[in-house]
């Protein structure tokens, strides 16, 4: 539920202000807006669909599931660490890239904490669970837009924004760390 409260904000965060960021960025119009975006949610849509195989792969190798989810994790938490190089560019395009990589970065972060859900939460509770992180995360997007807002009109731009999307994860991980040092399948426990 915490990891969920930190890292979606980041999702939300893209989500809606994308166009004001390319608008303000790089003076990009409306009509000109398709191409980046495009390039950022198909990166997201590409972490969707093959984040969820990198965990399977470290097992096979021989870690333990808390080695395998925390790696996979950290690895995901790492990519996302370049974001917000996206302000420093003069391109639009190696921004949407940039950004892109962080979606990207987040749907296998996502997918790692749903797994990471159904190994540790008894069957019966994991849907409660699930529950709880998705309102935590839409409560820290609605926060993050307003904070947002709030940057926007006080002049301090999207550097503090993009500083949080790119420390996310490694703050989600280690609150991970901290309250379950050691992940044990479920079925261990009973």
């Amino acid at each position: 539920i915490g990891a969920k409260l930190l890292t979606d904000a980041v999702w939300w965060f893209v989500l809606f202000w994308m166009p004001d960021f390319f608008h303000r960025q790089f003076g990009m119009g409306q009509a000109q807006l398709g191409v980046p975006i495009a390039i950022i949610f198909s990166l997201a849509a590409l972490g969707a669909v093959l984040s969820g195989a990198l965990f399977p792969l470290l097992l096979a190798r021989g870690l333990s599931v808390n080695a395998a989810r925390k790696t996979s994790m950290l690895l995901f938490a790492l990519v996302v660490l370049a974001m917000p190089l996206a302000i420093t560019t003069a391109s639009p395009w190696t921004a949407a890239v940039l950004i892109g990589l962080g979606l990207f970065a987040h749907q296998g972060f996502s997918t790692n904490i749903f797994g990471m859900t159904a190994d540790i939460v008894p069957a019966t509770r994991v849907a409660s669970v699930v529950a709880l992180g998705a309102v935590a995360g839409n409560l820290s997007g609605t926060g993050i837009i307003e904070f947002a807002g709030w940057s926007l009109q006080n002049q301090h731009g999207y550097a503090p924004l993009f500083l949080y999307c790119g420390s996310a994860y490694l703050l989600a991980l280690g609150l991970i760390h901290l309250i379950v040092p050691q992940l044990v399948p479920a079925q261990a426990e009973s």
